[in-house]
């Protein structure tokens, strides 16, 4: 079991991605919370705008503006999307350039862009937002907290279009804002704790995991204080735990890691028999533990944690049927625990119905292609520990030219390419298919050198993969001598 998190099927190539979405979403503006002066809601703002001598928004607008968020609450973002829209035509023509209500307005289009998983589209609208409310903040304070909190967005914004430098950029920013606010307003203290928490995802995606640390534990540190916390403050908690844990399992401090882990699944049990809402947290949380217990070659524990959440997500998604993909992904790691224990038999009608999972939710939607891969990929493992190479070679290749086609657009698949690859180069040569098994080799060594080139420390493996080519052509030409 790799050391990583589990991916998302939306958010790019299953590499040490993230186990759980953020659960830090930004208010939408014109909502956030109290400020050192006080916040203004839109009545107070209008009643505050006429008496400035500002231009009043007429009541239309405004309502677009209040209906755009009431639909995006209730899960309409296309509504949301189309209302928003209306509200910054009206804006573009009648506002000047750095009013609160353009960037309000601007914020919350990036916002809802940015929810329908359109970054592009959301970075200008939300670069304006900070332009004006940066303006704003020299002249009034009280206009801080909207300057970190549509740096907060933007920051999210860098980070789903892979511009990781600037998302830390950025939230280095909002962090050192929001704690000098922290200090003249306590009520600040959670948001710099989920500021934290992002600063430290900043710091991983550069795979500066070290970096990541501090703020992570800074965060757990203000989570840990209140004296009668609300389940919400105890999930982020419990998010801050699990994160740490994966931080740590990525710098192979394996024992360390578990404990912060096994806290987090114990908080989200204590959570999830009062509120069932939180099994899904539960069982994410568990496959993390997993595969803690794999790291530290515990596999009977690994194996009872996965089977744990196998059944959470198997009856969530028995009530829904967007628990699907959760509940494959348990069932894969089912399937490699027992692998593990030499159990590989026991462990294929778990792969085997992760696959079946995974290919009709690839039918739907091609996002979920590297996960499909990646389940292929583990099946073909489990035939080839059984010698049924046959079946092996049908689902590696399988595997391979999925993985072949995502790597044209998201060279972030690359590496798992390559290791699939090398399992492909060796299930083809004990079939005694060397043809096939030197073109695989090739092409591996063609991966690898793609890798290598962005990442030195890949240079090894491409040595390796480059003389084991040249001895095989060399038996292989003695062969035919």
């Amino acid at each position: 079991m790799a050391c990583g998190m589990p991916s998302n099927p939306r958010s790019g190539p299953p590499s040490w991605s993230l186990l759980f979405p953020l659960l830090f979403l930004p208010v939408l503006a014109g909502e956030a919370g109290p400020l050192p002066r006080g916040s203004l809601s839109p009545a107070s703002w209008l009643a505050q705008a006429a008496a400035q001598g500002e231009l009043a928004i007429p009541e239309e607008v405004q309502g677009w503006f209040d209906s755009a968020k009431e639909a995006y609450n209730r899960g309409d973002g296309q509504e949301a999307l189309r209302l928003q829209q209306q509200v910054v035509a009206w804006v573009q023509v009648h506002l000047p350039g750095g009013h609160r209500f353009r960037a309000r307005a601007l914020g919350n289009l990036g916002f809802f862009l940015g929810g329908m998983g359109r970054y592009d589209e959301a970075l200008a609208p939300t670069q304006e937002t900070v332009k004006i409310y940066r303006e704003l903040a020299k002249v009034d304070t009280i206009y801080q907290g909207d300057l970190a909190q549509s740096l907060t967005n933007l920051s999210v914004n860098y980070s789903e279009l892979e511009r990781h430098q600037d998302a830390l950029a950025t939230t280095e920013e909002a962090v050192a804002m929001v704690r000098e606010l922290a200090k003249l307003n306590p009520t600040y203290r959670d948001n710099l704790a989920k500021l934290l928490v992002y600063l430290g995802v900043d710091y991983a995606n550069l795979k500066r995991h070290e970096q990541a640390l501090p703020p992570t534990m800074e965060a757990i540190r203000i989570r840990r204080n209140p004296t009668n916390p609300s389940p919400e403050q105890l999930a982020d908690l419990a998010d801050s735990l699990t994160r740490l844990g994966w931080y740590l399992r990525h710098l192979k401090r394996y024992e360390e890691a578990l404990g912060p882990t096994v806290e987090a699944v114990q908080l989200f049990q204590r959570l999830a028999r009062t509120d069932p809402a939180f099994r899904q947290d539960l069982g994410d949380t568990l496959i993390s533990l997993s595969e803690g217990y794999t790291d530290l070659e515990r596999h009977e524990e690994a194996l009872a944690t996965s089977e744990e959440a196998v059944k959470i997500f198997r009856d969530l998604a028995r009530i829904d049927s967007d628990y699907q993909d959760r509940l494959a992904r348990a069932l894969g790691y089912l399937g490699v625990d027992y692998f593990n224990l030499g159990r590989a038999e026991a462990g294929l009608p778990h792969q085997r119905e992760a696959v079946k999972i995974y290919r009709s939710l690839a039918k739907l939607d091609p996002l979920y292609s590297g996960n499909l891969a990646g389940s292929l990929s583990k099946l073909g493992m489990s035939y080839g520990k059984l010698e049924r190479l046959q079946e092996a070679l049908v689902s590696t290749t399988e595997a391979v030219r999925i993985l072949r086609e995502l790597t044209k657009t998201e060279p972030g698949y690359l590496e798992e390419l390559a290791r699939v690859l090398d399992h492909l180069s060796d299930l083809q040569l004990h079939s005694g298919q060397s043809q096939e098994a030197q073109a695989s080799l090739e092409e591996l060594v063609s991966v690898l050198r793609s890798l290598a080139a962005r990442d030195p420390s890949k240079r090894e493996d491409l040595e390796q993969k480059i003389r084991r080519l040249e001895e095989f052509i060399h038996e292989k030409s003695i062969l035919s001598a």
